[in-house]
């Protein structure tokens, strides 16, 4: 099991390498919150304290390979990434926005440029998406077994970091 900031530095790594081919489904598991990221060969879960901090307190770990655990990714959504934004679309954005006119021709645009590396962005870009599912859910018990690790990991972490109590 590895920090959260250790393995986002690393998942970073991996997508500047190739960054086709990602998913991420965020969602509640409980007390504390899931992320499940994959490259469409390995998936990786990440249990945070909270998914709506800027900056949360999390321990993340690989689960196995996609195929063993691609019920957690929803086919129809397409592949996270960074992708490039000129400036004159995001102000035409930030313009239909606030007169409420609906945007999604232009997401569906948007979402069939193929993603890119960081480095190969030298305008404003727009990451996901990032699918939400609404309740927890196990493939496995496995699976179920790695996310009560990960739960008392991170319960031990922040009893260490003074954010609350532990629980038994």
């Amino acid at each position: 099991m590895e920090s959260f900031d250790d393995l986002i530095k690393y998942l970073s790594m991996r997508y500047d390498k190739n960054p086709f081919g990602w998913k991420i489904t965020m969602g509640s598991g409980g007390r504390f919150g899931n992320i499940f990221v994959t490259n469409s060969k390995d998936v990786w879960q990440i249990k945070l304290d909270s998914i709506y901090k800027p900056k949360p307190i999390g321990m993340g770990t690989k689960i196995g390979n996609y195929e063993g655990n691609k019920n957690f990714f929803d086919n129809k959504v397409p592949y996270y990434g960074l992708r490039p934004i000129e400036e004159d679309k995001l102000k035409m954005i930030f313009r239909a926005a606030e007169n409420g006119q609906y945007l999604n021709q232009f997401i569906n645009e948007l979402l069939k440029k193929r993603p890119m590396r960081a480095k190969e962005i030298s305008s404003t870009a727009l990451n996901g998406p990032i699918q939400f599912m609404q309740n927890g859910k196990y493939i496995s018990e496995k699976q179920r077994e790695v996310d009560r690790k990960l739960k008392e990991s991170l319960e031990k972490l922040l009893y260490r970091e003074g954010y609350g109590s532990e629980y038994v």
